[in-house]
């Protein structure tokens, strides 16, 4: 059996020249765990709670109890755990052990990036809905893979948002041509992050990680339009520490259609809906000035333009 942690970042309204706080990015992540690394997990990653975070100990009747104590990825990509040089170096310390403990507990990622068009209209029940169900369907590939079941375990949002969601599965796996997910034993259920390790990592992926890469990747060269304070020059930071490591994490698979079974599909799948700038930049080493410097050196000195004196 496995299970699949589900939390988003970002949320699915549109997006606002006229409001810095409209968020540009949709985020919604699976971390996938066998059920018999959960308990493992979850001690260690309280563990690594208590190292990085020891203030938040304070006053707890049982260690465990720090379980409930959340770190949120939105405060590790916020510019205050960025721009200083103890804080940023506590936040990168932090991420590393965070994806070390992933892992080596074997989990795996999956998602949905939506980047937003400006001024436009969107769905929000359709953008969550058609995400959740592309982590169903990569969800249960992975299943087919090693002959498993699964349970999706997805955080809470409200009860009505919730029913619609599990709604959206359900017409699929109980449609008249077949069930698309039949490794999936039951509908999504939602839980509350305070006791779930595996939401709360997931949380940690999507809002300190996806959400930071798409942000800088596809919306800084807007940020004099959007004006908006999620798009941060200091993500690049983020981008440049772990987008091997992340990248190196997902669950991809070899495309079905593809009959020379080369091309691979699934992962965190990604949608620009900004610009044309192509999709796999998502995980793409950032540029930084002194790479542009070293190229334009590289480019003059093979035209002898420049000579020593």
């Amino acid at each position: 059996m496995y299970f699949c942690y589900v939390d988003e970042s970002g949320d699915t309204a549109s997006l606002s020249t006229q409001n810095k706080n409209s968020m540009p990015v949709f985020v919604l992540g699976g971390l996938i765990l066998k059920e018999a690394n959960v308990a493992s997990f979850t001690k260690k990653f309280v563990g690594i709670k208590k190292k990085y975070f020891p203030s938040l100990a304070k006053n707890l009747e049982r260690p465990i109890d720090l379980i409930r104590k959340e770190i949120k990825g939105s405060d590790l990509r916020n510019p205050k755990s960025l721009k200083s040089h103890n804080k940023w170096t506590h936040t990168e310390r932090f991420l590393n052990e965070l994806l070390n403990l992933v892992n080596t507990h074997n989990g795996r990622i999956i998602g949905r990036v939506y980047v937003k068009k400006a001024d436009k209209d969107t769905s929000s029940v359709g953008m969550y809905t058609s995400a959740l169900q592309y982590i169903c369907t990569e969800f249960n590939a992975f299943l087919e893979e090693r002959d498993e079941k699964g349970v999706i375990i997805a955080d809470s949002r409200s009860h009505q948002l919730d029913i619609q969601t599990s709604h959206s599965i359900f017409t699929q796996k109980f449609k008249f041509e077949g069930d698309e997910y039949p490794k999936l034993v039951e509908m999504p259920v939602f839980g509350k992050s305070d006791n779930h390790s595996g939401l709360q990592v997931s949380d940690i992926i999507c809002s300190a990680l996806l959400f930071p890469f798409a942000s800088h990747t596809y919306c800084l060269e807007y940020s004099a339009q959007l004006k908006n304070i999620h798009v941060q020059p200091c993500h690049e930071k983020l981008k440049q520490a772990f987008h091997r490591r992340v990248a190196g994490l997902q669950y991809r698979r070899i495309d079905p259609d593809d009959q020379n079974q080369k091309r691979k599909v699934g992962g965190v799948f990604l949608s620009n809906h900004l610009d044309q700038k192509p999709t796999h930049l998502f995980f793409q080493k950032p540029v930084t000035i002194d790479d542009k410097l070293e190229k334009l050196v590289t480019k003059f000195s093979a035209q002898g333009n420049f000579h020593s004196v």
